[in-house]
């Protein structure tokens, strides 16, 4: 988990323009424009940062942020940039979100899916959209009213689309994202991925319950090392009430496959659990 200064991002200036909740493919049409000049930006952040890791500037995970206006359409970002470290490899992690607000009153925000935590994953949705419900229910739900929405989000941006289960499909529009405080409500469309609202863990029905189950069995069974990325980020990341959900033995399982067919990464996952233990 990285942290963010504690700086309110909340109230930025952006346009006045109010967006429809239930169609972003034209608000979304309009900031892919932005794509070449933002796309830059991030290119001259990522070469600065490697300058000063070559200076031995950068010792500690770090989660920064800068902001750039697109003067061509009056779009303003706020790019948070993440350095860290994974398997002896430096990673640069950029995450360029803006706010519009919509009809309700509150703040919708949109990140455009530039950068992949994961290079073998490819990210299908050119925009994940934040409703300004789904803030405020995470925010009431959680208990979190410290936590700052840009936060919330790179929280949750920080396995990609790993954190989405697919075992539940509700009217064939809704899904669930696997997060470390509890369930994100999802639904797809064209161009983006919505979170809509948030559930905790003891909100789930039972049908929900048994897909997240599925789901984390299928991990276990055919995804050993996806198993692991979303073990640690979820129960290691909020304690017991994961537990259910990651029993003893079927991490004990996961870790004997990996033995087998990367032991390198199994060591690895060994090393972190001492950690904890």
């Amino acid at each position: 988990m990285v942290f963010l200064n504690s700086i309110d991002q909340s109230n930025l200036k952006k346009p006045v323009m109010f967006v429809d909740s239930e169609d972003y493919e034209h608000l979304i049409s309009q900031l892919t424009k932005d794509f070449p000049l933002l796309k830059t930006k991030l290119d001259d952040i990522r070469i600065k940062i490697n300058e000063q890791i070559k200076k031995r500037k950068y010792f500690a995970p770090l989660l920064k942020f800068v902001e750039w206006r697109n003067h061509a359409t009056n779009v303003k970002w706020t790019i948070h940039y993440n350095v860290g470290k994974e398997n002896g490899m430096t990673t640069i992690r950029c995450f360029p979100i803006t706010a519009y607000n919509n009809k309700e009153g509150q703040k919708d925000y949109f990140v455009f899916c530039l950068d992949k935590l994961n290079p073998n994953l490819a990210e299908s949705h050119l925009f994940k959209v934040f409703r300004g419900h789904f803030i405020s229910r995470y925010l009431e739900r959680t208990n979190s009213t410290n936590e700052t929405p840009h936060l919330v989000i790179i929280n949750f941006m920080m396995l990609q689309d790993i954190g989405i289960n697919y075992h539940y499909n509700q009217n064939e529009k809704w899904l669930m994202y696997l997060n470390s405080r509890g369930i994100g409500m999802i639904r797809e469309d064209r161009l983006c991925l919505v979170f809509d609202t948030f559930l905790t863990l003891p909100e789930l029905k039972p049908d929900q319950n048994q897909a997240i189950l599925q789901y984390i069995d299928e991990l276990s069974k055919n995804k050993p090392v996806d198993f692991c990325l979303i073990f640690f980020h979820l129960q290691m990341g909020n304690g017991i009430e994961w537990k259910t959900y990651f029993t003893d033995d079927k991490v004990i399982n996961v870790i004997k496959n990996l033995d087998i067919i990367k032991p390198r990464f199994a060591q690895a996952i060994k090393y972190k659990l001492s950690k904890f233990f």
